[in-house]
């Protein structure tokens, strides 16, 4: 029996930390595109009096993404802000009740933002929309990043409510 809960909470394991360093990687890929912009930009401005004309839009898509990606890894990393002034008042059950209860409020309210995001997102690809840049990007391509963001948060707030499951088991 044990040997099996601790196989099954090997793969889920397995599985939280597959989607972390994917989320991790794509966060890293855009922040260094981002400065990389950034630098690019500034430099030809400065030097050259020249612009990307671009540089602005792409930027703006790139730092939805580190919003959201952000905070699935701030999430799984448990660096997300805590006030703890509250919570340290309650007892050690009523606590991680307390705990529960945010994780559950807050996976409904990840996941109706992923339906309501992607429908957005589909919405915008269905119909053809392009932003009224030079690039005229799909729209529905940086939308993309808010519904995988919030799947991506979801998850990792199953992975906090499991953890507080097994703990609850544990004791």
């Amino acid at each position: 029996m044990r040997s099996q809960v601790d196989k099954k909470k090997g793969l889920q394991s397995l599985f939280f930390d597959a989607a972390f360093q994917f989320v991790n990687q794509l966060a890293r890929l855009a922040l260094l595109s981002l400065t990389g912009l950034i630098l690019v930009e500034v430099c030809l401005r400065s030097m050259f009096d020249l612009s990307l004309g671009f540089a602005e839009e792409v930027s703006a898509y790139l730092v939805v993404v580190l919003t959201v990606f952000g905070g699935a890894i701030s999430l799984r990393s448990g660096h997300l802000f805590r006030v703890r002034v509250l919570i340290d008042r309650f007892t050690l059950s009523a606590r991680k009740n307390l705990e529960i209860l945010f994780y559950l409020i807050a996976l409904i309210t990840c996941l109706i933002l992923v339906w309501k995001m992607a429908g957005f997102t589909l919405s915008s690809f269905e119909r053809g929309k392009f932003a009224a840049t030079v690039l005229r990007t799909p729209l529905w391509i940086p939308q993309t990043a808010m519904p995988v963001g919030f799947s991506l948060i979801s998850i990792f707030i199953v992975e906090k409510l499991l953890k507080l499951h097994r703990a609850e088991d544990d004791s």
